[in-house]
């Protein structure tokens, strides 16, 4: 019985995963079960097939991006071939949506419902998409090699939907500026935190989307997470534009989610500081931005649903 023992707790060592292995480790059999990087088992990626319609190099385009090389062809290529307007974007963000806010001082706000609904639900599809092709991903490759070599090797690089809508991820955080625009042409509250987010969050995933490739996937689990965060957000924000009533426990609920986000992002920048081969300027404004948002949205929560003033105690 105890030779027995012994042998069996062997193999079970036998089968552990190492940081090698999961760098090595071949994801292109995960298409069988439609995680790689596809919505359904049986389709490479549905908003590809169906966008290729119109956009015939759309395909070629999300095929190249096969591994590291890829990756820096593609990606890389794409934001030093746009550095020009990219930049532009970033330094005129605020210089507009301060001015806007100042010229429409006595004027009255713009309606802009339904371009509104069209625009979560356009990024709401978008975040769902990208989530289902990145987040499946993530539980799969800790049980394969555990969680620093999930992020200390670039195992993400060999899969190619996943690596595609990191991409977009990436360049959508300069479309995500739209959303500050309909918050002053409709003369709402402008929080630091949001247009704060906005800039620092497209900065930094400018600077991880030109370097991570170089150290792990630690710019994929900032992707993959966000984009499930997104998700749930934009969709709440479509309904919300649509005037459906929805209780305040969901509004709560999301921004508990946001929260933990952070807390986790922080985790992960954590682990990254630990690997053999760190980017220490990615370390660094990790944690800044992470820790950063994590006391702002802290803070948001706070305000709104736990010390809020109630209606009495505002007229005293």
């Amino acid at each position: 019985k105890e030779k027995g023992k012994k042998k069996k707790k062997k193999r079970r060592m036998d089968r552990t995963p190492t940081l090698s292995s999961i760098e090595n480790y071949d994801y292109s059999g995960l298409d069988e079960v439609g995680v790689r990087g596809s919505i359904a088992p049986y389709f490479e990626d549905p908003v590809v097939d169906v966008l290729s319609i119109l956009f015939p190099s759309l395909r070629t385009f999300r095929d190249g991006f096969e591994n590291v090389d890829g990756w820096v062809n593609q990606s890389v290529k794409f934001f030093d071939d746009y550095y020009f307007p990219l930049l532009i974007s970033v330094a005129l963000y605020c210089p507009i949506v301060f001015g806007i806010q100042a010229a429409m001082k006595d004027s009255k706000p713009f309606d802009l419902r339904r371009p509104l609904i069209a625009w979560n639900l356009f990024l709401a599809a978008f975040s769902i998409a990208g989530a289902i092709n990145t987040l499946p991903l993530i539980p799969i490759s800790i049980v394969k090699g555990g969680w620093w070599g999930t992020i200390c090797t670039r195992w993400c690089f060999g899969s190619v939907n996943a690596q595609f809508y990191a991409f977009l991820f990436d360049l959508s955080k300069a479309l995500e500026f739209v959303d500050t625009l309909f918050i002053v042409l409709r003369k709402k509250p402008l929080i630091f935190l949001h247009w704060y987010h906005h800039v620092v969050t497209m900065l930094f995933c400018w600077y991880c989307n030109q370097t991570s490739q170089r150290y792990g996937c630690h710019g994929f689990y900032f992707a993959a997470v966000n984009l499930f965060v997104h998700a749930i957000m934009y969709s709440y924000y479509a309904v919300m534009a649509m005037r459906i009533k929805i209780p305040t426990a969901i509004a709560k609920s999301i921004t508990i989610v946001q929260i933990a986000q952070m807390v986790f992002g922080i985790a992960i920048v954590l682990t990254h500081g630990t690997c053999d081969n760190v980017d220490e300027t990615a370390f660094v404004l990790g944690c800044l931005l992470y820790l950063s948002f994590f006391a702002l949205f802290a803070k948001f929560f706070l305000g709104r649903y736990i010390t809020k003033k109630k209606p009495e105690e505002k007229k005293n």
